[in-house]
């Protein structure tokens, strides 16, 4: 992809001094950031409402039983609680631009699907109560 990116002169790339491994440092060129900025303001409607696996696999909940569903769910719950704190640890090592504000949009993506899945197991509760 870097070699295509070059051929396309869309990025360049400069060999760091002193370096035997023969380590090369990209940038964009002014091709490449006018291309980025394209990328940057073409919204498509998928970007809106995002594709999302689990929310397409709750659809097909009533082909599990109750402990399945549970079970699914606390997997699930594990391991979104397990990429929040990958993700704090990443905001603390990156020092990219808006970062912050990524990193945000990352965090609050997934407080809410936990909420989200804190309401099915709640649902879960309310159905195994009324049978």
């Amino acid at each position: 992809m870097i070699k295509r990116l070059q051929k396309s002169g869309l990025i360049r790339a400069e060999a760091k001094k002193n370096d035997a491994r023969g380590t090369e440092r990209l940038s964009c060129t002014k091709a490449g950031l006018k291309k980025v900025k394209q990328w940057v303001l073409n919204i498509q409607p998928a970007h809106i409402l995002p594709e999302d696996g689990l929310r397409s696999r709750v659809q097909s909940f009533d082909l599990l039983s109750t402990k399945e569903k549970i079970e699914w769910l606390a997997k699930v719950r594990e391991q979104m609680a397990e990429k929040l704190t990958v993700l704090d640890r990443y905001k603390e090592m990156t020092d990219s631009p808006f970062h912050d504000l990524v990193h945000h949009n990352a965090s609050s993506t997934i407080q809410a699907r936990l909420a989200w899945i804190d309401r099915i197991f709640v649902e879960l509760s309310k159905d195994r109560l009324a049978d």
